[in-house]
């Protein structure tokens, strides 16, 4: 019977530092993926691109922002169809040959 019992107290305390050893290794991870996210937040994007298809599958135009917030926008054949930059509230609308074309003003 004391054999029981002492087996059963083994097993219950080998279990316990399993756990707690499982529950670290989780506060460990737990832990590096709150940095990773908190880094991410700190340090500015990096330039990001979109693709817009047609109902046939085919490339639309693809949009590439750079980390200043400024869109190029480029047709199906990859020539530059028009700039967009923002400057505070104020957004610029250039068209594939340079020239303005517009502007957009958030209140």
């Amino acid at each position: 019977m004391r054999t029981v019992i002492v087996y059963i107290e083994f097993v219950f305390r080998f279990a316990l530092a399993y756990a707690i050893y499982l529950i670290r290794i989780w506060l460990v991870i737990g832990a590096a993926m709150l940095l990773w996210m908190l880094i991410g937040m700190l340090i500015p994007a990096v330039a990001q691109t979109a693709t817009v298809y047609g109902p046939d599958g085919r490339v639309q135009t693809r949009t590439q922002t750079d980390s200043r917030g400024n869109t190029t926008i480029y047709d199906a054949s990859g020539n530059v169809a028009g700039r967009t930059t923002t400057s505070g509230t104020t957004t610029t609308i250039y068209g594939a040959d340079g020239r303005k074309a517009g502007s957009v003003t958030q209140k």
